[in-house]
């Protein structure tokens, strides 16, 4: 049986008062994701109004959902790393599954990216 793993990941982008470069590399990640045909990205968004036209309110957030088997981690954690490494300083991604949160930055990524396994992955770390 092959288990599909969720993980939620927001990408926050500093001094973006409007939103528009956090939205903007949010994309830019998801689509990089997608490249890898491993994944499935989906975003998260609100259900609207009983009643109101349109759709939901969109979240500041993707959802990536892969197999659990050994081989795609480290295809995950590589493609989040280089892509952290390319974005401008001051740009953060929290990545939850299930109650574990983690946070990384472009900084000491070697080690946070040995924890992000550890603590989000702990049979695989």
């Amino acid at each position: 049986m092959n288990d599909v793993i969720e993980l939620h990941v927001a990408v926050h982008v500093e001094n973006d008062p409007h939103g528009h470069n956090t939205e903007r590399a949010m994309q830019n990640l998801a689509d990089e994701l997608r490249q890898v045909r491993r994944f499935a990205i989906n975003r998260r968004e609100l259900p609207s109004n009983a009643g109101s036209k349109g759709t939901g309110l969109l979240l500041p957030e993707i959802l990536v959902s892969f197999g659990a088997a050994g081989a795609v981690l480290p295809t995950l954690v590589s493609a989040i790393r280089d892509w952290l490494l390319r974005q401008p300083r001051g740009t953060t991604l929290r990545i939850k599954r299930g109650d574990v949160e983690f946070e990384l930055s472009g900084q000491d990524m070697d080690e946070k990216m040995a924890e992000l396994i550890r603590r989000l992955f702990p049979r695989n770390g």
